[in-house]
Order: C-alpha cells, then structure tokens, then sequence
C-alpha cells in the first residue's frame, strides 16, 4: 500500500566513530489526534565506499557533493525498520553495521 500522506525527511552525519541517520517519517498532520497511521515498512541502503567530490558549487549546495562514479554505487549497510500503526516499532534489523534503530516521542 502506498500512502500519499508520507513527507520523508532526514538527514546522516557522523559523530566521532559513530554514524547517525535521523529521518522523520511522520505524514503532513492536518488535523488533531487520533492520527491515521498504516503499518509501514522502511528499507535503508547506504554505499560508505564511493568518493565524493566537492568542486562543483550546486551540486555541493543541491546534494552536499557529487558521487564520483555513481555506476558503482553499492549497498553495504542495510537498515530496515518496519511500525505499526500507533507507529511504535514492530521490528528492527541491520545488516553490514552493528547499529541501533530507536524511536523518539
């Protein structure tokens, strides 16, 4: 099922030896509770290897930088991350990565 309502947003930095992935996966709200959420599932692929470059202006301002060969972009870390529909976490999983998926009120 795919929903209409679904604004994802986020952002991935590193912070010392460590690699945050912050995405809001909230619909647009409209209205006031109770929300209508529908059990979802989210598959995250990052490629760590591939080189960057920073030299063009745009792309840098657009994007945060260019990939330098994008025909070699492969997936080495694989989050997935499934809710249910009062949007708790019904399962959790990485591969590639030993990490922790949490979620904030």
């Amino acid at each position: 099922m795919i929903s209409k309502n679904q604004n994802i947003t986020g952002f991935f930095f590193p912070h010392g030896q460590d690699m945050n992935l912050i995405f809001n996966v909230g619909p647009s709200l409209t209205r006031l509770p109770p929300f209508e959420f529908m059990e979802i599932e989210y598959l995250i692929n990052m490629d760590l290897s591939s080189k960057l470059d920073f030299a063009d202006v745009a792309s840098n301002v657009g994007y945060g930088g260019r990939i330098v060969k994008p025909d070699q972009i492969k997936s080495e870390v694989t989050l997935r991350c499934s809710f249910n529909k009062n949007a708790s976490i019904q399962r959790s999983d990485t591969k590639g990565i030993n990490a922790g998926i949490s979620s904030f009120d």
